[in-house]
């Protein structure tokens, strides 16, 4: 008996009815070949990369009909000869060179001496090789420490590559004059008042070295510059609060930063400081006015309305009332609650949201729950704010004025105020 033996077949002998293969092509071709941006992440600097002059490739009739243009102009300038040769020599000096454009091509750079071109078809570009100098004009820059100075700059250029500056830019001095005018402005913003008037050498060679990185593309370069004497406008911001050097998120309020504006976010704070350190500076400049009189009316008032105290008040309030109107209600579009305490315990409701606006007495002991701003202070101060002798900000700022609620509208009283000052004058 013999037995016969067969290998196990290790593949499937019956077809499978379902389709295995993926729909995504997983080759070894590198994706960055098949998927391209549309953007470009090349270095934003590429533009001042130098600029290379080549010979321009052109076909056979270009050249032919090139020649033949050519041949044409030598024939016709010599039927006209000797008149002619009068106008196919150009004298260039010792510190010129001539670059000729023939046909739309480029020629070599030709000169000094004596130098030959044909009138018909050539065009001659003189190029001045001496140094030349010009100022950038004294432009006002805000520095890192708030101070405001107006500086300008003396610049001496030279030509180092005659085609390129012919080819690369139209007019050199003001090409260089707007670069160097960016340079300094991004460059000066950086550093302190103190830091440019000690380091005014290294400032001019570290505008002249950018610079010289766009210029020499140019066919420029930028032998020296020099910086003009510094004017300041503005000293810098000693113990102010600086500005912030970007917006904080609503309601950010740094830890331990204490002050009259807490509840306000921490852009909001800086800006206010910025604006009464302004006004107390002004303030602090202008010839000191007489002091607001502790009781009311004065001498000067007491001929105008003779009224107690409290007719003064209702004075105020009826000519608050005269100045309301729907132009100012669409810009101010809040409601006020005054409490006024001290010689008068008053509370009133100053609409500027309904209708043309209007003026509501109320209880002492009421609260109005459509208010969105109360204001407390005295009664000195109420009349210090009527006759505009009081800002609300400073008010606010020294303690005179207390504000609950909706503290930047608050801000929108001024314009109420100024109306009202106008017609208490």
């Amino acid at each position: 008996m013999s037995v016969k033996y067969h290998p196990i077949p290790s593949n499937d002998p019956y077809e499978s009815e379902i389709d295995f293969s993926s729909p995504f092509d997983y080759d070894l071709e590198p994706t960055n070949k098949k998927f391209r941006s549309i953007f470009s992440y090349s270095n934003p600097n590429s533009h001042n990369a130098d600029v290379h002059l080549t010979s321009a490739q052109v076909s056979f009739w270009r050249r032919f009909s090139y020649w033949v243009i050519i041949f044409a102009a030598y024939l016709l300038l010599f039927i006209t000869m000797p008149i002619s040769i009068w106008f196919a020599f150009k004298r260039v000096p010792n510190y010129e060179r001539l670059v000729i454009f023939r046909l739309g091509l480029m020629l070599k750079t030709k000169g000094p001496g004596f130098v030959f071109f044909l009138p018909w078809i050539d065009r001659c570009h003189s190029v001045d090789m001496r140094t030349k100098a010009f100022n950038v004009p004294p432009q006002q820059i805000l520095v890192s420490d708030g101070a405001a100075i107006e500086i300008g700059a003396n610049i001496y250029i030279r030509i180092v590559n005659v085609q390129k500056s012919v080819a690369c830019v139209q007019d050199h001095n003001h090409s260089v004059r707007l670069l160097v005018q960016l340079t300094l402005v991004k460059l000066l913003a950086k550093k302190t008042l103190e830091e440019i008037e000690q380091q005014r050498s290294l400032i001019a060679a570290v505008v002249q070295d950018e610079c010289n990185k766009t210029t020499l593309c140019w066919g420029v370069e930028i032998s020296r510059c020099e910086l003009s004497h510094i004017k300041v406008l503005v000293a810098p911001s000693e113990g102010k609060v600086p500005l912030p050097k970007c917006i904080q998120p609503p309601g950010y309020t740094p830890s331990g930063h204490q002050g009259a504006f807490d509840g306000l976010p921490l852009a909001f704070q800086q800006l206010a400081n910025v604006v009464i350190n302004k006004t107390n500076k002004t303030n602090e400049n202008s010839p000191k006015q007489a002091p607001v009189p502790e009781t009311f009316p004065t001498k000067d008032t007491e001929n105008k309305y003779s009224e107690t105290t409290k007719d003064a008040f209702d004075v105020i309030i009826f000519k608050l009332q005269s100045v309301l109107d729907n132009d100012l209600v669409q810009s101010v579009n809040t409601i006020f609650q005054f409490h006024i305490v001290g010689d008068i315990n008053k509370k009133f409701l100053l609409d500027l949201k309904n209708g043309a606006g209007s003026v509501t007495f109320m209880e002492n002991t009421e609260n109005h729950n459509a208010a969105e701003v109360t204001m407390t202070l005295d009664y000195k101060d109420f009349i210090s704010l009527a006759h505009g002798h009081l800002k609300p900000l400073e008010a606010y700022k020294n303690g005179c004025l207390k504000v609950s609620g909706n503290k930047l509208a608050a801000l929108r009283i001024e314009p109420v105020l100024d109306r009202l000052q106008s017609i208490l004058l």
